[in-house]
């Protein structure tokens, strides 16, 4: 059993190499990497990555793709201009000190919390969800010995085939979670894309009625192969929670979208939860405000 947390380390200096092992062999297990790739090969799930080589912006763009949402410490050996300030980097300079502080702060987040402390709430949005269909199941026989006439047989049909859509719905929307795509490589064209998504999506609900507006075009880069996924998880949430019309906009805060809630309904529902779980490593949010009968959610690039 793992006791000590893993370091995926990159660097071509050999006393880069020597000093991060003398400084951190108490408290990790440092492995030391190539810098070229084949980090997927590797039988490792790291909980920081320190990067040390002046190849510094291909490594990091390795490291998001292998492991996204990982923390990063990166030492500025010579730090390259074009290297991207990223709210998972931490840069620091080529000091022992500076740098052992720097990865044991980043192993002291704990990166899975908000997934955590989510859980509870989604089990319970989920078991609300299927408690009646489960019901339905359960009672079927006692409903098949009493539905003798046809006109009952026929609200029995209808009934247990809506029921049985959802179902099928929850089950649809909780594999493609499962099975969704490792590599969610940021795209430029995401928050453009995702607000195409949200105009389909209002559309596509049971022919809900909505409106979209924006002030310009976002541009703001994200996972685009994240997309159908999150499409369907809010067209789920919009058929249990939302009366119309719905509006989406786009707005310098991100992508929102408002509607009146159905009564009854609780505000984060699990289709949402699934939602912000899937954007999370990407650096990406889904927000969630009530006032009254009016609600909004709101999916926002997360700068700090």
């Amino acid at each position: 059993m793992r006791t000590m947390p893993i370091v995926a380390a990159f660097s071509d200096s050999p006393r880069v190499r020597e000093t991060l092992s003398i400084l951190l062999e108490h408290e990790c297990h440092v492995h030391f990497l190539p810098s070229h790739g084949g980090m997927r090969s590797q039988p490792i799930v790291p909980d920081v990555a320190v990067v040390a080589t002046r190849a510094a912006p291909g490594v990091l763009r390795q490291v998001t793709d292998c492991w996204p949402g990982l923390p990063v410490v990166t030492i500025d050996i010579e730090r390259p201009a074009d290297l991207a300030p990223s709210v998972s980097v931490r840069h620091v300079p080529l000091e022992p000190q500076a740098i052992r502080t720097a990865v044991l702060c980043a192993l002291a987040v704990d990166r899975y919390a908000a997934l955590r402390r989510a859980i509870p709430t989604m089990i319970e949005s989920l078991r609300q969800e299927i408690a009646f269909v489960c019901a339905l199941a359960r009672s079927m026989p006692t409903y098949i010995h009493h539905a003798i006439r046809p006109a009952t047989a026929t609200v029995l049909g209808t009934i247990t085939r809506e029921q049985a859509d959802a179902l099928d719905d929850v089950v649809t929307q909780l594999r493609a979670f499962s099975n969704r795509p490792s590599e969610a490589l940021p795209e430029p064209e995401f928050a453009g894309a995702l607000y195409d998504t949200l105009e389909t999506t209002v559309e596509g609900t049971h022919g809900m009625p909505g409106s979209c507006t924006g002030i310009s075009r976002p541009t703001a880069a994200g996972p685009i192969a994240l997309l159908p996924i999150i499409g369907g998880l809010l067209r789920t949430h919009l058929r249990r929670h939302a009366h119309t019309p719905i509006t989406t906009r786009a707005d310098s805060a991100g992508l929102v979208l408002r509607y009146c809630r159905q009564p009854l309904v609780p505000a984060m529902s699990w289709p949402l939860l699934l939602a912000a779980a899937a954007l999370r490593p990407c650096s990406w949010a889904v927000d969630v405000c009530t006032h009254g009968t009016e609600e909004s959610v709101t999916l926002h690039p997360v700068t700090s």
